[in-house]
C-alpha cells in the first residue's frame, strides 16, 4: 500500500528535497485553484495524506492513512493550495476508517467528518457502477499533495503545492481502479488522494508502484461498500 508521510513531509515543509520512499504527483503540473475541494490530510501538525471534500462537512481520504490512529481521533484538514506551516488554514475534525480495510485496497476509504463547513464546493460522486465503462487508455485525473519529482532512486523533491497529473486507465477491476504512472501520476504520497474524470470522483489513490513509474491502483467509489460507508456520514454517493 502506500505509505503514511507523517514522519517525513512534516520535515519538509522547509526543506524541499530528501531521500525517502514516498513520493507524490510526479510528471504533473501546479494545480493552483483548478481543483479547491482537494487538501491535504494533517495529523499532530504533520502533513500525512491527500484527500477530497466529498460534502461540505465530510473529506474521504484513504483508510491507511489512519493507521494507528483511534476511531473518532482528532485531525485536520488544509484545502491550501500551497501548504505552508506558519499561514495555512486548518479544518479540524474526526477521523473514521471503513472497519472493512484489512491493508489490502479495497476498503482503503476513510472520512474526517469536519468540524464546520468547508468553504469549496464539493467534488461529485460517482453513480453506482460509473466506473465499469471506461475502456484502457482512458484518462483519469490524479490530484495530491507532496513530492513533485523523482531526482533519483528513492530520492524526491517537494514544494508543498497541490499537483495535478493525467493518466491512462490500464484496468478496471471490481473494486479497483489501475491507471499507468509512466509518464505521470500519483505514488505513495498521494494516498487518499482523487482520481477524478471532470469533478467527478471515481476512486481513492491506495498504492503505487515505489518508483512512481509503474502503475497505481486506487478504491472505487461508484460500488456499494463504498457507497454505503460514506452513506453512514449523510454523504449522497451519486444517483442509485
Amino acid at each position: 500500500m502506500l505509505k503514511s508521510t507523517r514522519t517525513l513531509i512534516a520535515g519538509l515543509v522547509a526543506a524541499l528535497s530528501v531521500a525517502s520512499t514516498a513520493s507524490a504527483i510526479v510528471g504533473g503540473s501546479v494545480d493552483g485553484d483548478a481543483h479547491p475541494y482537494v487538501g491535504a490530510l494533517v495529523v499532530d501538525d504533520a502533513i500525512v495524506c491527500s484527500g477530497v471534500l466529498v460534502a461540505p462537512t465530510v473529506f474521504a481520504t484513504a483508510a491507511h492513512c489512519l493507521d494507528g490512529l483511534a476511531d473518532g481521533a482528532r485531525v485536520a484538514v488544509s484545502l491550501d493550495s500551497s501548504l505552508d506551516r506558519t499561514s495555512w488554514t486548518l479544518l479540524a475534525g474526526s477521523a473514521h476508517a471503513d472497519p472493512r480495510y484489512r491493508g489490502k485496497t479495497a476498503h482503503d476509504l476513510a472520512a474526517v467528518v469536519l468540524d464546520r463547513p468547508a468553504a469549496p464546493r464539493p467534488a461529485t460522486l460517482p453513480v453506482r457502477n460509473q466506473v465499469e465503462p471506461l475502456s484502457r487508455g482512458s484518462l483519469v485525473t490524479s490530484v495530491g499533495y507532496g513530492y513533485s519529482a523523482v531526482l533519483g532512486r528513492r530520492d524526491f523533491a517537494y514544494d508543498g503545492l497541490r499537483h495535478v497529473a493525467e493518466s491512462p486507465v490500464r484496468d478496471v477491476s471490481a473494486n479497483v481502479l489501475t491507471i499507468s504512472t509512466k509518464l505521470a501520476g500519483p505514488c505513495m504520497g498521494d494516498s487518499g488522494g482523487p482520481q477524478l474524470l471532470g469533478d467527478t470522483v471515481l476512486a481513492i489513490t491506495s498504492s503505487g508502484s515505489k518508483d512512481c513509474s509503474g502503475s497505481s491502483e486506487s478504491y472505487r467509489l461508484d460500488g456499494s461498500d463504498a457507497r454505503a460507508f460514506l452513506g453512514g456520514f449523510g454523504v449522497s454517493a451519486g444517483t442509485p
